[in-house]
């Protein structure tokens, strides 16, 4: 995993307490339908957007996987969970 400082911002966590380890180690919880989602992305070489719910960091995250070059692909992702618990609210 790589991180700029607006991922940093968006989870809390600490790029130096992330970077370089596998994604299926900091959160164990959604890699099965994150690994699922990039699959697809490397299988179709096209952009896919996504939102997911993270339990370790009780945070939604909407999410757009980019195909690059060689097999890397670019993740551009918001945290959505204000959002989220504003539109549950509206729901009640």
């Amino acid at each position: 995993v790589r991180v700029n400082p607006a991922w940093e911002k968006q989870t809390g966590l600490r790029a130096a307490d992330v970077v370089n380890k596998p994604f299926s180690k900091l959160f164990p919880q959604p890699y099965k339908n994150i690994l699922e989602i990039y699959g697809r992305e490397v299988d179709n070489r096209q952009a896919e957007w996504f939102e997911i719910y993270f339990a370790d960091l009780d945070a939604w995250f909407e999410s757009t996987v980019i195909p690059l070059e060689d097999d890397h692909y670019m993740n551009l992702g918001m945290n959505t969970t204000e959002r989220k618990l504003n539109q549950e609210r509206q729901s009640y």
